[in-house]
């Protein structure tokens, strides 16, 4: 099993990585993380926050590029023909609106 940052961390997944890694519960790592920065606070910031850019972060189970570029493909074909259809929308109670308005400026000039 590799070693991972975890989506479902606190705070950058450090320790929820560690403890899916070596299969012990997250509060150790954390007490431990908590006592080493009150003895040696720069030093545990500094090595915390290397392990948060040296360790990859976990992808979602089920996470595969190809069936995410195909779910993007749908999401933008939906969201396209959203927007036609409310363009499409609007254009036709714009010109509804617009022909009222001429139908009541011609009455007025007949009217006067």
């Amino acid at each position: 099993m590799t070693l991972y940052r975890s989506r479902q961390g606190i705070f950058l997944g450090v320790c929820r990585g560690l403890a899916d890694w070596t299969d012990y519960p997250v509060r150790y790592f954390r007490i431990a993380l908590v006592i080493s920065a009150f003895f040696f606070f720069w030093f545990t910031l500094i090595a915390y926050l290397a392990a948060a850019v040296l360790m990859p972060v976990k992808r979602p189970e089920g996470y595969d590029s190809e069936g995410f570029r195909e779910n993007m493909d749908d999401l933008r074909d939906d969201v396209r023909e959203f927007v036609r259809r409310e363009y499409r929308d609007f254009r036709r109670a714009f010109f509804k609106r617009e022909k009222k308005t001429a139908a009541e400026d011609s009455l007025r000039e007949e009217k006067a």
